[in-house]
């Protein structure tokens, strides 16, 4: 091993690598040059954050429901999933399912996922629309009536590989910040002047994190280092994606991608959160299109294609250019409309 450091950098940048090494990995470098904020923030990821205390004894009342940040502080903006919410009664020996329409149930639009990185690994890997854990207590969202019910919160997949790879850009930045500051290692060891510059420097960790990873700082050359937007990282993968599709005849989907991606980058007038969420869906999109049929995930495909359908057809400039290109994409993955539109909650 040359470099731990470098040995993380390899590593966040490698797909096939799993997000949980990646973090052991950090963690033995946080902990060898005494980062602790740092290896505070790798060890909630592993092993999960805490709930409040008032979740746990019953005593957070309708108003604190709705507030998330005055209930979750521990917990990261990043590890917040939109969803919908789905109701089922049980009445008379049948299931009936419905939607709850308290004004509470319609605002909770997000649920916090407080759980370990591995389980959060585990469900990313289900081809699905899955459940998110029970957080809130439901009987304060649904009036009472006697009757009987189950309730759950369904959330698309892609949004908890949102969150693993927010994880890894986090990871990456902070490494390539140590080598910005002249530490690198010497296999798993540390000089004393390297413990003494990490000791010594500020990084920024909190508001590092509280970002999830919008931006990254990647090596330009052995000397310099430039802030790169995530959302340019993820317009070139879509890119080299297109070129994929040009080589193998899929022009039209090629153009539509392009299209799209082009439309998304040229706005200034949405944040660029929003901005990398959408172009994080069509590199998703993008990479399913260059495989063949068969090995095609449409449970990431679908909940994916109606997120984006969902913003881009909501008003403004997106709607003329989904209204071009979204059927082209749809007819592609073989997706009607009926897959495309988002229940409301």
């Amino acid at each position: 091993m040359d470099s731990l450091i470098r040995e993380i950098q390899g590593d966040a940048l490698n797909s096939d690598i799993n997000v949980v090494d990646l973090m052991r990995k950090a963690l033995l470098a946080a902990k060898k040059l005494n980062q602790e904020e740092f290896e505070t923030w790798i060890k909630l990821e592993l092993y999960g954050y805490p709930r409040p205390t008032k979740l746990e004894s019953g005593d957070l009342n309708e108003s604190e429901m709705i507030l998330p940040q005055d209930t979750w502080k521990q917990l990261p903006e990043y590890r917040w999933v939109p969803g919908t919410w789905q109701i089922q009664l049980h009445v008379e020996g049948r299931k009936i399912i419905t939607k709850p329409h308290s004004e509470l149930a319609k605002q909770l639009k997000k649920m916090p996922v407080p759980i370990s990185i591995s389980e959060i690994e585990s469900i990313a890997s289900i081809d699905a629309t899955v459940t998110a854990n029970k957080i809130y207590d439901m009987a304060k969202v649904l009036p009472a009536g006697g009757i009987d019910y189950d309730a759950f919160f369904w959330v698309a997949t892609h949004y908890y590989h949102r969150i693993l790879n927010a994880v890894r850009n986090i990871i990456l930045e902070w490494a390539l910040e140590l080598e910005a500051n002249g530490i690198l290692g010497d296999g798993l060891a540390f000089s004393t002047e390297e413990k003494q510059t990490a000791s010594n420097n500020t990084f920024n960790i909190k508001q590092l994190i509280q970002q999830g990873g919008t931006k990254m700082n990647v090596e330009i050359s052995n000397s310099t280092v430039g802030v790169l937007n995530t959302g340019e990282i993820l317009a070139e993968s879509i890119t080299a994606n297109v070129s994929t599709l040009n080589d193998s005849n899929q022009q039209q989907i090629a153009e539509a991608l392009k299209n799209l991606t082009d439309g998304v980058k040229s706005c200034q007038d949405i944040s660029s959160q929003l901005q990398a969420e959408i172009l994080e869906q069509l590199q998703l999109l993008s990479e399913q299109a260059t495989l063949a049929p068969p090995e095609r995930k449409a449970g990431l495909i679908k909940p994916t294609l109606a997120a984006l359908a969902s913003t881009l057809s909501a008003g403004g400039g997106f709607a003329e250019i989904w209204s071009t290109w979204g059927t082209t994409i749809e007819n592609f993955f073989d997706i009607g409309q009926k897959y495309t539109k988002l229940r409301d909650c």
